[in-house]
């Protein structure tokens, strides 16, 4: 999503032209007093300056920005390395899903949950399709 430093270099280009080519050339032949193509070439400058920046002076919230949620299954029918395996593939399958850690002798699954779209009873429906059931669910 980062845009390449030669098409950054190629649009400051582009703005520069735009304001001082059409700034100067209308102050030499008269048609806009001096003053007017000195305010495009600050407005030139400064347009490079913001492209150049690239929108880090005002810092954007994310969803990492956020605190992540914990939920903890409960999944009494945990018995094997490949129930493990079935709970967490059913897990990790949601993009919101950042973790799974599975504790196998206490039959206990966390998730830990970075944005929206997947909360705690969406766990439980995916554990369930993984062919498990859930005693219990809590938010930690």
């Amino acid at each position: 999503h980062c845009r390449p430093p030669t098409i950054k270099q190629l649009h400051n280009l582009v703005l520069a032209f735009a304001f001082n080519g059409v700034g100067v050339p209308l102050a030499v032949t008269g048609l806009v007093a001096p003053v007017w193509a000195m305010v495009a070439m600050i407005l030139s400058v400064t347009a490079v300056l913001l492209n150049s920046f690239g929108g880090r002076l005002i810092p954007r919230p994310t969803a990492r920005q956020q605190r992540p949620e914990r939920i903890l299954l409960e999944v009494p029918s945990l018995r094997c390395e490949g129930c493990v395996r079935a709970v967490r593939r059913a897990l990790q399958d949601h993009p919101a899903v950042r973790d799974v850690a599975v504790d196998l002798e206490a039959k206990r699954v966390t998730v830990v949950v970075e944005g929206r779209g997947f909360d705690a009873q969406a766990a439980k429906a995916r554990v369930i399709g993984a062919g498990h059931e859930v005693a219990s669910i809590q938010r930690l």
